[in-house]
């Protein structure tokens, strides 16, 4: 066992045990594992269906149900407004079970990181709509900072190529004392492809030998440090 595994294990047996506690409609049946800092706990919902959830999520109220709460409250807006065939509706309703559903496919990329969606809109489709206004032909729901939560400060509509350049994996290129957002954008500049942007700035390899960054020229994450 490495020294990061036997401090986690450490840490994980000082934890609170929550076993048979009941948080909303989640009853803690036992611990699972460790994941993004946090203990993680396989829950009993009211419904009948399981799911993981972190001990933070449950200590906070944040997740109260394998997602069949926010189902349901769905289904009564649409009962009580008519607007579920709005054509931003299903871009609501499809951010909130991306960060209020443990069972999804996409949880590690947003409930799991603590991704919520803010008071304004979790409730309330119409303020969302107030909010965002008329969507653009082809564009997407984009949170500005990837690691923050989607709210009116954090949120635009962005194209594809917008969404791609704004992942976690994005990068900020400095060329030659020049700043691109895309290894793309810089070699149009430089009139060179992206490849060799990227061997200028000292990433990957080349016949086998590790490229040396040229003078002036680097790469780091968007939203983090490092290449």
């Amino acid at each position: 066992m490495g020294f990061s595994a036997f401090r986690r294990w450490i840490t994980m047996g000082k934890r609170i045990d929550l076993t048979g506690k009941r948080f909303g409609r989640l009853v803690v049946q036992r611990r699972v594992g460790f994941r993004h800092h946090n203990t993680v706990w396989e829950c009993l919902c009211d419904c009948g269906n399981t799911s993981e959830v972190s001990a933070g999520h449950l200590k906070t109220g944040d997740t109260k149900s394998c997602g069949c709460y926010y189902r349901e409250r769905i289904k009564v807006i649409n009962i009580n407004h008519g607007l579920r065939r709005h054509k931003l509706y299903m871009v609501w309703a499809d951010m909130l079970q991306r960060c209020k559903n443990p069972n999804r496919e996409s949880s590690k990329h947003y409930h799991e990181r603590g991704i919520s969606v803010c008071e304004r809109w979790k409730d309330s489709f119409e303020n969302f709509l107030e909010d965002m206004g008329p969507r653009p032909d082809g564009y997407t729901l984009e949170r500005i900072n990837t690691n923050g939560d989607y709210e009116f400060l954090n949120c635009k509509w962005a194209t594809r190529t917008e969404q791609s350049r704004n992942s976690r994996r994005s990068k900020v290129w400095t060329v030659h004392g020049k700043r691109f957002e895309s290894s793309y954008q810089a070699g149009k500049y430089f009139n060179v492809t992206n490849g060799a942007i990227r061997i200028w700035c000292g990433l990957g390899k080349n016949h086998g030998k590790i490229n040396i960054a040229k003078p002036g020229c680097y790469a780091y994450l968007k939203y983090g440090t490092g290449v």
